[in-house]
């Protein structure tokens, strides 16, 4: 379902937050999106938010622009940011990846030239030696038909065949032959309950209309519907062109997101997820980034990722593996063939592993920084849970897309519920150059600031933004190498630190 609920409901999940005092402005077309924020002295970013045409998903794309720049000319400028998967799907022990703009991954087109089935052909049983059977679900042209195979073993924790190039199919004892076979995701997956743009986080956000506000809230609220589910109810009633998420099919995972845009370029998700059926479990990565655009450009990429041992991680397919230092800033090569899964035992302390991972891409120096990252402090990713159930931290793939993983549960029971605090936000890496990187934003009702550095600092001054201060500071995670030389409150103009040993890094609550 691709239409934007204009109705204010309550938001259920971790709570975002109130005011904050920067301002972004918010402006929609549709269904689609424009949030425009500062992102240094000379530039803003507009994040659109549009919708994935097969999927019904909504995905981003972002542009550094002048600030003289009306917000609709965007378009004139060069995407430094391109996405198209960025809305997490859920990798599922036995069902492959659900949710998202994922469908499940066993429907496969047969290419049948003038095959001549109709409507009351849907539902036909499909038989194959060995590999149980098989449904036609979707009757896509006069060519072409999309085929499931069903569940040979219980609800919630399937056994799919997986059909093959060659793999016979018989309908009534004769074969139905085909000429091509190809695999094709099962869309629509997802059953909608809202969809909506929430100026400050309660009033619909109006259509072409530039609306300033503190924040935007996009809330993404869906069921993630069964496919097994889906091929019964084609078997069981034959001959009719089944709704893919009909209301009678049961879900298995309910996901609700709160997407809020804030000011410097920041956007802080709340997820919540809901087991709505006994099943195998689930994966879930709250936040994810697409690896394109003019930011995947740049001469020289570097990836900062704290906590870290150096590793090595295993090539892709036949590469070799490459080794990588993430914690000390690893300079990406141009191809970077690897397929890789960070886990507890790559961490300097598997109870504490890293919660940030962040890009910094240019021509001539640090020009653009990225930050995907969970809350220390709330939701599944707490520094006190102690990193419960997320044995995989991270997913290095081939692509460079990012894949911070923060949830990794098996066996789930109906009810079972966990909320994540995750948060994506371009900054610019110029703002501070002595930091590797410096950004913040508010998660629920605390300005948190993030600062990481790789060179010794003597009473180093950071300018923080003039709402700051007067506000508690609280250190939620510092290295032994860092001194904060202010305490209590913020003063005016910001606050002094000194590091050590050429590498620190603290994080900064305040309220």
């Amino acid at each position: 379902m691709k239409k934007i609920v204009l109705s204010a409901m309550a938001v259920s999940g971790i709570c975002l937050g109130g005011e904050s005092s920067a301002r972004i402005i918010a402006y929609r077309d549709g269904q689609d999106l424009l949030v425009r924020s500062h992102f240094s002295a000379t530039q803003d970013v507009v994040i659109k938010v549009f919708y994935h045409t097969s999927s019904g998903v909504p995905n981003e794309l972002a542009y550094l622009v002048p600030k003289s720049a009306p917000l609709l000319d965007y378009a004139n400028f060069k995407a430094m940011h391109r996405g198209g998967d960025e809305i997490p799907a859920y990798p599922m022990p036995m069902y492959g990846t659900l949710g998202g703009n994922h469908g499940s991954p066993y429907g496969r087109q047969l290419k049948i030239p003038g095959h001549g089935l109709k409507v009351a052909d849907l539902g036909a049983r499909l038989t194959t030696e060995g590999k149980g059977d098989f449904y036609i679900i979707r009757i896509i042209d006069q060519d072409h038909i999309l085929v499931h195979p069903e569940n040979r073993g219980k609800p919630g924790f399937p056994i799919f065949a997986a059909l093959c190039s060659g793999d016979k199919l018989l309908r009534g004892g004769v074969e139905l032959a085909y000429a091509e076979l190809a695999m094709q995701q099962v869309y629509p997956g997802n059953r909608y309950r809202e969809n909506a743009y929430l100026a400050n986080g309660a009033n619909p956000l109006p259509d072409k209309t530039e609306t300033p506000c503190d924040f935007l809230d996009h809330v993404v609220d869906y069921d993630v519907i069964m496919p097994d589910a889906r091929v019964e109810l084609f078997k069981s009633k034959p001959g009719i062109a089944h709704d893919f998420i009909a209301p009678e099919l049961p879900g298995l995972l309910n996901v609700r997101s709160i997407y809020r845009y804030q000011d410097n370029g920041a956007c802080v998700v709340s997820v919540k997820n809901t087991v709505l059926y006994d099943m195998a479990g689930y994966n879930c990565l709250g936040v994810m980034l697409c690896w394109s655009g003019e930011i995947a450009g740049k001469k020289k990429t570097e990836f900062y990722i704290p906590k870290l041992k150096p590793l090595q991680a295993a090539g892709f397919e036949t590469a070799p593996a490459l080794a990588c230092d993430f914690s000390a800033i690893y300079t990406m090569p141009d191809e970077m063939p690897v397929g890789y899964n960070i886990v507890k035992s790559d961490c300097l302390d598997p109870e504490d592993p890293p919660d940030r991972f962040i890009r910094l891409a240019g021509d001539q120096g640090r020009e653009i920084g990225v930050a995907l990252g969970y809350s220390l402090f709330e939701g599944v990713t707490a520094k006190s849970r102690k990193a419960a159930d997320r044995e995989k931290i991270y997913h290095l793939y081939r692509t460079k897309k990012m894949y911070p993983y923060c949830i990794n549960v098996k066996n789930c029971a109906q009810g079972d519920v966990r909320e994540v605090l995750a948060y994506r936000q371009y900054f610019d890496p110029r703002r501070e150059p002595d930091a590797t990187a410096f950004y913040f934003h508010r998660q629920r009702n605390s300005e948190v600031v993030y600062l990481d550095f790789h060179k010794s600092l003597t009473e180093k001054c950071i300018a923080l933004p003039a709402y700051m201060a007067g506000k508690q500071i609280e250190v939620l995670e510092r290295t032994p190498s860092v001194t904060l030389h202010t305490a209590g409150a913020v003063p005016a103009g910001g606050i002094s630190l000194s590091v050590a040993s050429d590498y620190g890094y603290i994080v900064l609550k305040l309220d």
